[in-house]
């Protein structure tokens, strides 16, 4: 009897072991199979945010690798309703290095503000010559400490990256806006091209 217990709770503790693998499995396929995972877009604003931002996906991306240049950087689209689409903002120069684990590390400049992000972990995904990057960063938004993921996809070419769009979304409510507001931008011009900007 107590040998046919033993049996009975081996297969079910196999069970369970199996169950639990299954599980993470499928977590580890939704977060890392090639899709933009919902840590980055939140289910709540995944509709509407796709209809203004192409989010590729895939396990093949393109080597973004290099330095770009956004001008004109202009609005696409934006949550806040007093920011109208179509305003111009200070050209977005940005840059992506590769490192040995396929991340990228990522920096940029706009007017005379300067954020370099080389701590934050680049993920890329996508296909052919198509692909979306993101990553996430915490700082001040509102007077209010935020996290915030910025996305960036597009069409790598020779020249640059075609199709280019920028966006952030802001995941926790501020006194200045609710959880997560979004803002897209595109280059005014279709291609962010190619700008050996850090050299100069």
């Amino acid at each position: 009897m107590s040998s046919k217990i033993k049996t009975i709770g081996l297969a079910a503790f196999a069970v369970l072991l199996t169950l639990v693998s299954c599980k993470k499995d499928s977590e580890d396929n939704i977060k890392y199979d090639g899709y933009v995972p919902k840590e980055i877009i939140p289910e709540a604003i995944s509709e509407v945010f796709r209809e203004f931002m192409p989010v590729y996906s895939g396990t093949t991306p393109p080597d973004i690798s290099g330095e770009y240049l956004c001008t004109p950087y202009t609005r696409k689209i934006s949550s806040i309703l007093a920011e109208k689409p179509g305003y111009v903002g200070d050209d977005l120069y940005f840059a992506f290095e590769k490192a040995k684990n396929g991340k990228y590390s990522y920096n940029e400049k706009q007017g005379s503000y300067s954020e370099g992000s080389n701590d934050a972990t680049v993920t890329v995904v996508g296909a052919g010559n198509l692909f979306t990057a993101y990553y996430t960063t915490n700082g001040l938004f509102g007077g209010q400490q935020n996290k915030r993921a910025t996305i960036i996809s597009g069409e790598l070419t020779p020249e640059g990256i075609a199709d280019f769009h920028f966006a952030y979304i802001i995941f926790n409510k501020t006194p200045i806006v609710p959880a997560n507001t979004f803002c897209v931008h595109i280059d005014g011009e279709g291609l962010a091209e190619r700008n050996n900007w850090t050299s100069k």
